[in-house]
Order: structure tokens, then C-alpha cells, then sequence
């Protein structure tokens, strides 16, 4: 790139899934990709939330499948074949 005329600089932008953010994440805006101060904080905000929404979709999609799982009856691990022993039932257990 650098012979084609463009400058090259590498700089990290990083959010937690609960919304948390780098502190150097203003500077990266500011200094780096020169946004103003007003802006900086405006994207900060908005990525942070977005973050938190994707982060609250993810588990809903998690519980959802989990709650599927559990209804369809298939609950035992050994029949995805995690190596695990399957799991004793309220049935098994009552043969026993």
C-alpha cells in the first residue's frame, strides 16, 4: 500500500459484549482516523450500544435453541456425541 501512496497505520478498536469500552478507543478516533471530539464520542456510544443489543440477541437466540432442545426430548449429550456419559434420567434412575 505504502508504495501505491497510501499511508499505513494499524490501530484497535475494542468492546466488550456488555458494552464496555477502551479507554483508548477515543484516542484511536481522534488522533488516528482525526474525528472530532463530538464525533468520537457519538460513534462510542453507538457501537457500545450496539454491542449490548447484539450481545442481549445472541443470548435470546442461545436460550431459545436451549429451551427447543430441551422440549424435543433429546436432552442426553451422548447422542450429539460429546464423549460425555449420557446423562441419567428421572426414568433411568427409577429402573435402577
Amino acid at each position: 500500500m505504502r508504495h501505491k501512496g497510501w499511508r499505513v497505520q494499524t490501530a484497535a478498536i475494542v468492546y466488550g459484549s456488555l458494552g464496555s469500552v477502551q479507554p483508548s478507543n477515543f484516542k484511536t478516533y481522534t488522533e488516528q482516523l482525526k474525528l472530532h471530539k463530538r464525533e468520537a464520542r457519538q460513534l462510542d456510544l453507538r457501537l457500545s450500544s450496539h454491542c449490548i443489543r447484539t450481545s442481549h440477541r445472541i443470548w435470546g437466540w442461545h436460550c431459545r435453541r436451549h429451551r427447543e432442545h430441551q422440549r424435543s426430548g433429546t436432552a442426553s449429550r451422548a447422542s450429539r456425541g460429546s464423549g460425555g456419559a449420557p446423562r441419567r434420567t428421572s426414568q433411568a434412575s427409577a429402573r435402577r
